[in-house]
């Protein structure tokens, strides 16, 4: 009876602890009786229908969106007029550390910077930038041209000599009572500039220098 006793043990120990079928056993004099019972099955997770979107519902959303986004760019384009009309009514711009003079205009998102020439420098220089938005910031070209006099002791003369030159910037701030950028440049244009490269002269003076344009209306007649 012991052995059997023993045997019915390592029976029900061979069992898996876990497992989902559980085994009952007795012992009936010379005889084992075992009956076996599962769990009750898990009933699978049902999904609530999703709705379908009709394809009236479909178009409708999409003229909704269509219309939003319609309506924020005329609201981005109003503000940009606003301030280009703002940004265009000072006559002249004074450029504080120089007092040079500028005509600023901006149309289409455009700006265009022209330098006034000052009537005791010799005709013909000419700086302007044109800028535009572009990778985040508002990049800039700027075209410059350079004449300086120089005296021909060989044909007692005067002569005339010319250089252009191109280059590219960003405008730091453009607001309504500043524009500012900053450039590397020679300390003494006439001087420092070899016309005949239209470039910096070897050893001349370049320094960083920043421009600060503030806006002045001239009083009308």
């Amino acid at each position: 009876m012991k052995a059997l006793t023993v045997a019915v043990m390592l029976l029900l120990l061979s069992l898996p602890a876990l497992a989902q079928t559980q085994t009952i056993c007795q012992v009936s004099g010379n005889q084992i009786n075992c009956t076996s019972t599962s769990p009750p099955a898990i009933p699978p997770v049902v999904q609530p229908p999703q709705p379908s979107l009709s394809p009236e519902l479909i178009r409708a959303l999409a003229e909704k969106r269509a219309q939003e986004f319609a309506a924020a760019e005329s609201a981005r384009r109003a503000a940009i007029e606003k301030f280009e009309a703002e940004l265009s009514v000072p006559d002249v711009w004074t450029e504080v550390r120089t007092g040079g003079q500028f005509h600023v205009r901006m149309l289409k998102e455009r700006i265009y910077l022209s330098w006034i020439p000052d009537p005791n420098v010799a005709s013909g220089n000419y700086f302007a930038m044109e800028c535009e938005p572009r990778d985040g910031a508002i990049a800039c070209v700027s075209h410059r041209d350079l004449v300086r006099l120089e005296w021909n002791k060989w044909r007692t003369r005067w002569d005339r000599k010319s250089c252009h030159s191109e280059g590219s910037l960003h405008l730091t701030t453009v607001s309504l009572d500043r524009i500012q950028w900053e450039v590397d440049s020679p300390d003494n244009l006439a001087q420092d500039i070899d016309f005949k490269t239209c470039a910096a002269k070897s050893g001349a003076k370049v320094s960083h220098k920043m421009f600060t344009l503030i806006p002045r209306e001239v009083p009308k007649p």
